[in-house]
């Protein structure tokens, strides 16, 4: 088993021509870090939006995805590609604060939050650099045995991209090797897209009053996915054993506890992989897919958040809702609603006062 950041790394070494310097992964250490296991398909989540500025329902639609996707997908990671060109107002009409953020204001604004998950990774170079990373990570994974791909991740606001499905990220990538040589080669894209309405209703995709999801005429219909139990065990069995190896080898703490919580390792693996099969299949029952009429491989995932849980309440935040705080909200009462509402929120007032000052 190898673990994603290695394989960046290893990436980076073969072709260090074509990439920046990177820190894939940074909060996740040897114990946590993202592994690809063989005898199942490895997945990776693309989430790339202006994120300008990042909210915390940003961060809600990404851990939902995350841990609630699917089972059957095995989703190990996440990477958040905030785009270069964000075409936003330069300045607020009301106040004339300036509202717009530039690429590094956004990913030091992800980057710096406390949240942001071990798993995720805030990639900081240009997509065209980042969709050679993602042709890369595929070919060397596959030349070790493993099945790696990627979905693409949107928010709900995004239901034009069904109406025109396509294979989200696919693009000609060119790469240089040892002695300058010159590779043009075709990443093939995402083969899922992925809708979750986690941070904000499906306004676009429901069909009032009933909340079904309306149908769109390049797709087929909407149906519950199909799951394998007994892979799902197999795989469920793997994933323990894996934790639980990197326990007993890096973290003799946390296994010694693991061990007296359950008994023995064997109790340990069997509780562990049982608990992932029980949350695949509730999670199950709030996932529909369907599959592209022109293009059979390509499938739309609409993940939806269970609003009758204990405790839900719907935070209802877009970047517009945060800016349009920021224009219209003065002294503490801004700060208190932006800390509410924005990653790294104290970053976030130190860039809106430098401005004010400047």
């Amino acid at each position: 088993m190898t673990s994603l950041p290695e394989y960046v790394q290893r990436v980076r070494s073969k072709h260090p021509v074509n990439f920046s310097t990177l820190d894939p992964f940074p909060k996740s250490g040897s114990v946590n870090a993202p592994t690809l296991l063989k005898n199942q398909t490895n997945r990776v989540i693309i989430y790339r939006g202006c994120f300008s500025p990042p909210h915390v329902g940003h961060l809600t639609l990404l851990k939902h995805a995350f841990e609630h996707g699917g089972g059957d997908l095995n989703i190990i990671a996440a990477i958040i590609k905030p785009v270069g060109g964000c075409r936003r107002p330069a300045t607020a009409k009301c106040s004339g604060k300036t509202i717009a953020f530039s690429l590094d204001e956004r990913l030091a604004l992800w980057n710096k939050d406390k949240r942001l998950p071990e798993w995720a990774w805030v990639y900081e170079g240009p997509m065209t650099e980042l969709k050679n990373m993602l042709f890369c990570l595929v070919e060397m994974a596959n030349g070790d045995g493993h099945r790696l791909e990627f979905v693409a991740l949107y928010a709900p606001d995004y239901f034009g991209l069904i109406e025109k499905p396509y294979r989200h990220h696919w693009g000609e990538v060119s790469l240089v090797g040892g002695g300058g040589v010159k590779k043009d080669v075709v990443f093939e894209g995402c083969e899922i897209t992925m809708i979750c309405d986690a941070a904000r209703e499906a306004v676009g995709f429901d069909t009032a009053p009933t909340r079904r999801l309306k149908r769109f005429q390049a797709c087929g219909d909407w149906r519950r996915p199909v799951l394998d139990v007994r892979a799902l065990e197999r795989e469920g069995k793997e994933k323990a054993e894996h934790v639980v190896g990197l326990l007993r080898e890096k973290d003799l703490d946390r296994y010694e506890r693991l061990l007296s919580e359950t008994g023995s390792e064997a109790a340990a693996i069997g509780e562990m992989a049982k608990r992932s099969v029980t949350e695949a299949v509730k999670d199950n029952q709030h996932i529909l897919v369907c599959h592209v009429k022109d293009d059979k491989g390509l499938q739309i995932r609409f993940v939806r958040r269970d609003r009758s849980e204990p405790g839900f309440e719907e935070e209802g935040i877009s970047a517009t809702i945060l800016r349009n705080v920021i224009e219209t909200e003065e002294g503490e009462q801004l700060w208190e609603k932006v800390g509410k509402m924005a990653l790294s929120p104290e970053v976030l007032r130190e860039m809106m006062e430098v401005r004010d000052r400047s």
